[in-house]
């Protein structure tokens, strides 16, 4: 799962315009194509999202996070493990 927190000095207003504009084509493919497969946006004070990442290892998830971020100025990302069933290993 993608967790996302505004970064230091971005404004509510940046981030609003960030979500109610265009998606970004290469974004819109990671959905498209199942890879992410639900977002989740954060409301209120501390606007942000969820999504949910499908990869086989956290190393494949990283390694998309890192290719679709790389120009990121707007979020802190945290890529956090998390699983359907309870599968604890």
């Amino acid at each position: 799962m993608i967790e996302t927190q505004p970064r230091a000095g971005v404004t509510r207003a940046q981030l609003v315009a960030h979500f109610t504009a265009a998606p970004i084509p290469a974004d819109w493919a990671l959905i498209r194509s199942g890879v992410v497969t639900n977002v989740l946006f954060k409301i209120g004070a501390d606007v942000g999202f969820y999504a949910l990442l499908s990869a086989t290892t956290a190393q494949e998830a990283q390694s998309i996070v890192d290719r679709h971020t790389e120009d990121e100025v707007l979020f802190d990302i945290k890529l956090v493990p998390v699983h359907h069933f309870a599968h604890f290993d």
